[in-house]
């Protein structure tokens, strides 16, 4: 008996997938180059690196007291907008009870920045004193380069001609179903 092997090169698809991710972005690369000013401070891969989430899990924080705070804050609006007075107090409930937080967060986006730019650009970056908006800028950045966003998803990679609808995959009813109690069912002979 012969047994034979598939070998899957993670590499070769990561490249591949970063050549679809730069004809998607119009021709933008599949590198993005970071810099302030003139100065360089790193050049980013197409693909998130996963080891940059890990700092997450240092994170002590009780998610579903913060959750049903969080609800807490949107039920006492009357409409889409939230308060400054219910934002200002939901923040304090949360660091009422989690007093580390900001110190917590503070370290994690540090660390995860670091991954993400290595030891090198991270201190770079840090050297330019980057301002909150700054960073917020940097995010909003990173999260469209990465392809992530709320309510967003990546397009079907196998459309349907046209923009067609898909037929379905079953007949609306089935024989095998009775059309009421009972009715319509054979009886089989012994």
């Amino acid at each position: 008996m012969s047994y034979t092997s598939e070998t899957v090169d993670l590499a070769a698809r990561r490249a591949e997938r970063a050549r679809a991710r730069a004809a998607r972005r119009e021709g933008r690369g599949e590198t993005l180059r970071i810099q302030y000013g003139e100065v360089f401070i790193a050049e980013l891969a197409a693909e998130f690196p996963l080891d940059v989430l890990e700092p997450l899990q240092d994170l002590n924080v009780d998610l579903p007291l913060l959750i049903s705070q969080a609800l807490q804050l949107f039920s006492k609006t009357s409409d889409d907008t939230v308060s400054n007075e219910a934002a200002l107090e939901f923040i304090v409930g949360v660091l009422a009870t989690n007093p580390d937080l900001p110190k917590e967060i503070v370290s994690m986006v540090q660390e995860m920045a670091r991954r993400l730019f290595g030891e090198d650009g991270y201190a770079t970056f840090v050297a330019t004193r980057p301002t909150p908006w700054d960073v917020a800028d940097l995010a909003t950045l990173l999260f469209s380069w990465y392809g992530v966003g709320l309510g967003e998803s990546s397009p079907s990679t196998t459309p349907s001609p046209a923009g067609a609808t898909s037929n379905t995959t079953s007949a609306p009813t089935s024989a095998s179903t009775p059309a009421g109690r009972g009715d319509g069912l054979e009886k089989k002979a012994s």
